[in-house]
């Protein structure tokens, strides 16, 4: 059984389930250690006080907030405490929302609810509740002393909590990306629209690997091993100037064909690249 990282309950209305929270991921990124060049030698982290001039022992340690430069204040922990609110052992769902008016930019990390001993039928109840009416749960929990937003929604055979950000922790996406002036040619976006389709499927997560750290863990075993290691050649990643764009989309709606067996594609392509005088194609059924 996975070990539970919170316990409390799910509450909404006047109903309370008791529920305890598993981290749903397992990251499995490989870590280094920083050595010493010259021994090899493991280094290690000093908490250290230049006024002082020592290392500070952490019963030493006290919590600050810099509100100017140079200029702290303390909180005990007694004055952390105060503030706690309701949400540090209970999951309180707000609203019920649709799943699809909920961003994924919003999403930070999710953890399977189980149901605590005596919790079981009420939580169930639920499930079956937001399966049937396709709704997902809003609300506050704190974990790790901090409030998050939380998502409830059913998975499967059970409820998974994905903590969200705030409104005012993410940015506006015009701030990265502003309001392009670009005119998008039609026989393009016929093309493009083709090749999403050829390209369509259902999620199979299993699918997918993580190459860099197979390979990294090749690199590992290689070098433990006593053997060398030869450079790959890393392509450069491929461009497409404006000018050559349809060719470029033309050709991987044929890739496509080749590699997932799509019939339709090629002779769709040829109406979309104006070849027989027909019109594009309203619809084109990508097999």
């Amino acid at each position: 059984m996975l070990r539970a990282i919170w316990s409390g309950s799910i509450s909404f209305g006047l109903v309370g389930i008791p529920v305890k929270a598993v981290p749903a991921q397992s990251p499995k990124d490989i870590r280094f250690e920083l050595l010493h060049g010259p021994c090899n030698s493991k280094t290690t982290t000093r908490r250290y006080c230049a006024t002082c001039e020592r290392d500070v022992l952490e019963e030493e340690m006290v919590r600050g907030f810099q509100y100017s430069k140079g200029q702290f204040v303390l909180l005990e922990p007694a004055e952390l405490e105060s503030v706690a609110t309701p949400a540090k052992r209970t999951i309180q769902i707000l609203d019920f929302v649709d799943i699809g008016e909920v961003d994924p930019v919003f999403f930070e990390k999710p953890y399977y609810l189980q149901p605590s001993e005596g919790g079981e039928r009420t939580y169930a109840l639920l499930h079956r509740a937001m399966v049937d009416s396709g709704r997902v749960g809003i609300g506050k929990v704190a974990l790790r002393e901090r409030e998050h937003l939380a998502l409830i929604r059913p998975c499967r055979n059970g409820l998974v909590m994905e903590t969200i950000a705030f409104p005012d922790e993410v940015r506006a996406i015009e701030d990265a990306v502003p309001p392009l002036e670009v005119t998008v040619d039609e026989r393009e976006l016929q093309m493009a629209h083709l090749l999403i389709g050829s390209m369509t499927t259902h999620f199979q997560p299993e699918k997918y690997r993580d190459e860099y750290r197979e390979g990294l863990t090749h690199l590992i075993e290689q070098k433990v091993e006593g053997g060398t290691v030869a450079a790959a050649a890393i392509p450069a990643p491929a461009s497409s100037s404006v000018s050559d764009l349809m060719d470029v989309l033309r050709k991987s709606v044929e890739t496509m064909q080749l590699t997932r067996g799509a019939e339709d594609a090629a002779p769709a392509a040829a109406d979309l690249n104006g070849q027989n005088g027909h019109a594009p194609k309203e619809t084109v059924e990508v097999v």
